[in-house]
């Protein structure tokens, strides 16, 4: 089940006012399918008809023949009806749940956010979203369109506000009990994984050493002995802005849930050190053990090392 249709069955099926924040929240970050009409230029769309047109007289069969364009084409999303004939603009959490319908189309990759706009520009003027028309659906009037622009604008000050860039679709999440102290907690959750990351400034004192690789390793692998916890890499380096970081990431084995990684990323500024301490959990058991797909936990934790790594 796709991120987005299960924080809708959790509106659908408590609409209080969490979760709906938790639902807009995500679809500021979410990436959505829209089936799209292909539409060729009208120089194209001549040569086309001439094409079928010389095929017809000469009895060609053209099953198997390529066209190609000379324009760009341009790709026109459908619109559907609701109950009352009003135009609603249908968005899909993923080409599954377009079913027999989505073959019609070129179903188009986006984000809910271009997909908003699309909406709101639309000549046809739909009078709003509709996500996963066909089953269990979540309407969205364009009275809130706005209010989604300002859960993103809010989004994009919190990332801004940060000294060191983290990515989009990590969230900010309520500090609890037990956080690290002075820490800003944000969080992410994709269908494979739930990770929770915290934001702490420190003294450059206490920091982790740089250029003592082997050291850490050792004293790592020594503290996880006898644990259920073991290192998986130590590496450091500089950003592409120059500033020098380093990490290490561990496991913890689950017989009874999922795998747990932690990832410790220590980044020097010229005054102070950010230690992005992040915590990435399987949400289930997996046969698939490809710690190299996309969402699996390790993955992320190193996805999330390179864009440290490249956007500071």
């Amino acid at each position: 089940m796709s991120i987005i249709k299960e924080y809708i069955e959790e509106y659908l099926n408590d609409n209080s006012e969490q979760n709906i924040r938790n639902l807009l929240a995500q679809l500021v970050v979410a990436d959505i399918w829209v089936p799209c009409s292909t539409v060729l230029s009208e120089a194209d769309q001549k040569r086309f008809e001439k094409m079928v047109d010389e095929a017809q007289e000469n009895g060609q069969d053209l099953e198997g023949t390529i066209f190609k364009t000379q324009d760009d084409m341009h790709l026109v999303p459908d619109l559907l009806e609701n109950e009352k004939g009003d135009l609603v603009f249908p968005v899909f959490s993923s080409e599954e749940e377009m079913g027999e319908y989505g073959e019609n189309f070129s179903n188009v990759e986006m984000t809910f956010m271009e997909a908003m706009r699309m909406a709101e520009n639309n000549p046809q003027n739909p009078i709003g979203i509709v996500i996963n028309a066909f089953s269990r659906s979540f309407f969205i009037s364009k009275e809130i369109f706005g209010s989604i622009d300002e859960i993103a604008e809010a989004r994009q000050a919190e990332i801004s506000s940060l000294d060191v860039a983290i990515p989009f679709n990590f969230v900010k999440a309520d500090s609890m009990e037990g956080d690290p102290e002075g820490s800003i907690p944000f969080s992410v959750r994709t269908e494979q994984t739930d990770a929770l990351l915290f934001y702490i400034e420190s003294d450059l004192e206490g920091a982790i050493p740089l250029g003592a690789t082997e050291m850490i390793t050792d004293v790592l692998n020594q503290q996880f002995a006898g644990t259920d916890e073991s290192l998986v890499e130590v590496k450091e380096d500089k950003t592409a802005e120059g500033l020098p970081y380093i990490y290490y990431i561990s496991k913890t084995e689950e017989e009874s849930s999922g795998d747990k990684y932690r990832l410790r990323c220590e980044i020097r500024l010229s005054d102070k050190c950010v230690n992005l301490d992040t915590y990435f959990e399987e949400r289930f058991q997996s046969s698939e053990k490809d710690e190299t797909s996309p969402g699996h936990p390790l993955q992320m934790a190193r996805d999330l090392v390179e864009f440290i790594c490249q956007n500071n």
